[in-house]
């Protein structure tokens, strides 16, 4: 039986949901991710517009024994998001929120926008915790974890979920919650995509200090002024009462690819606030700066050209102590610099490494946040990410971030235990890997720690005995990783 008559008798057992195949009109732009290098020719896209129709689909997925492939937001940089032996399920047309303003909470569907979901409580006065941009899926993000500018005040966003409807692999409709299926409950937070099509979340909203306005933008400054840039930011960062937040951003400027230091903000309050805290990097005397106060859900689209489709990109995650040491980030611009030189022929690659620094003071243990996310503790995230659009690059942008990631990875361990740390493997809690920020090419017990990773796979076993949801992090010892070899280095 060909796909193009699997998708047809698909499409008859559907209640709305489009069915494409290669043929279909729409077909390639369903297929784009952000990381272009991931991108696959699914046999079979669906556009799922409910939970009841992705139970559908996953019962055919098993009655035809099919691949199948979920898709959010298409903004992980790994290869969770695609097949080309089966179903991709794409969940971008199930994008409605719903706002409870008494309760201070938000219900969502499983393919909306982080970006929506801020603009529909930000009607109600109210505010999401959310990543660093507005177009990934909001459902994909707060279930790895994710990290954001609200942080130090309220927690990650996986801490903010208050219940998920999921749809398991054999079709069911299950409610996850403190109280309705508590295990499942507890691994969605922190490894989401193991387990179902998480199809709708309620999380928590917040309020913030001064009617949902923040003062937020960019400061850059040149990287000879390094010295003196990071000792106001390990002198200021990480705030105190958490209503400020800074990352220092290391990028290019076009067309030299110049590097450059870029000091991102966010802060929860008035101008005036926002100056006491921020005031001493001005009186540095930036190169230029982009700030002003403009509401919440308009600071989640500064950056959102980094989110943009098309290019191929690589990503690792890496962490830092604080505070911040010189010769790290030293050894860091070096690389960077190299990496990113023109070669002969014109081709080069662009690359950012984001150091955060969040007050992690809500980001701890206990049961209030008990749940699978690895990357708490005392050490902060780093992003390392490339990008380049001709596969010739592919092995120098994967050898950059890899580079990168070890040594930052290598710095930390020493400064906190004395000890290497090779492949982020270190056995301290303290040490989980940030998923948000990783392609999924590492083995999981490094990015989980071996006791978390025998508790998913028990999970695993109850949940998704089939394996079916296999594209995010291996569980089972025999998967083969969903990354391309020239992206394992």
């Amino acid at each position: 039986m060909t796909f193009r008559t699997l998708a047809a008798q698909l499409s008859s057992r559907l209640r709305g949901s489009p069915v494409l195949d290669a043929n279909s009109p729409g077909y390639e732009e369903s297929l784009k991710r952000w990381n272009a290098a991931m991108e696959k020719k699914a046999p079979i896209v669906v556009y799922a517009t409910s939970a009841e129709d992705v139970g559908t689909v996953l019962k055919f997925r098993k009655e035809h024994k099919l691949d199948l492939a979920v898709c959010g937001g298409g903004h992980f940089a790994g290869a969770a998001s695609v097949t080309d032996s089966g179903i991709s399920l794409n969940l971008s047309r199930l994008n409605y929120a719903r706002v409870d303003a008494k309760k201070k909470e938000i219900t969502v569907d499983g393919g909306t926008t982080a970006g929506a979901v801020a603009r529909a409580a930000a009607e109600h006065q109210l505010a999401v915790v959310a990543g660093n941009v507005s177009l990934p899926g909001f459902a994909g993000v707060s279930l790895g974890g994710g990290y954001g500018a609200l942080t130090g005040q309220s927690g990650v966003m996986a801490d903010q979920v208050l219940s998920a409807e999921v749809v398991l692999a054999d079709g069911t409709i299950v409610t996850a919650s403190p109280t309705k299926c508590p295990d499942l409950f507890w691994g969605l937070r922190g490894a989401g995509p193991m387990f179902g099509v998480v199809t709708q979340l309620t999380v928590r909203l917040h309020q913030l200090h001064n009617n949902n306005a923040v003062f937020a933008g960019a400061i850059m400054f040149p990287t000879t002024r390094i010295q003196e840039l990071l000792q106001v930011i390990n002198r200021i960062a990480p705030d105190p009462i958490g209503r400020g937040s800074i990352t220092l951003v290391l990028a290019s400027s076009p067309p030299t690819m110049t590097p450059m230091l870029i000091v991102s903000v966010l802060y929860d309050g008035t101008e005036d606030e926002a100056m006491t805290f921020l005031g001493a990097l001005y009186a540095l005397g930036p190169q230029m700066q982009f700030t002003s106060m403009m509401p919440y859900e308009k600071a989640l689209t500064l950056v959102d050209w980094t989110a943009a489709m098309g290019k191929r990109q690589h990503m690792g995650s890496g962490i830092h102590r604080y505070p911040l040491a010189l010769e790290t980030l030293k050894w860091v611009i070096e690389r960077h610099a190299e990496a990113c030189r023109r070669g002969d022929d014109g081709s080069s690659i662009d690359a950012e490494v984001l150091f955060e620094f969040h007050q992690l003071d809500k980001v701890g243990k206990g049961p209030e946040v008990e749940s699978v996310f690895p990357r708490r503790g005392t050490a902060q995230n780093v992003m390392v990410v490339s990008n380049h659009t001709h596969p010739s690059e592919d092995v120098v942008a994967a050898r950059f971030v890899h580079d990168v990631v070890q040594y930052l990875w290598g710095q930390a361990a020493v400064e906190a235990y004395g000890f290497e740390v090779l492949d982020g493997v270190s056995g301290e809690e303290d040490l989980g890997v940030y998923t948000g920020y990783n392609n999924n090419t590492m083995p999981v017990e490094q990015v989980f720690g071996s006791a978390r990773t025998e508790a998913l796979r028990e999970l695993k076993a109850k949940y998704d005995p089939e394996n079916v949801f296999n594209k995010w992090y291996a569980l089972d010892r025999n998967d083969e990783l969903g990354a391309p070899p020239q992206y394992r280095i």
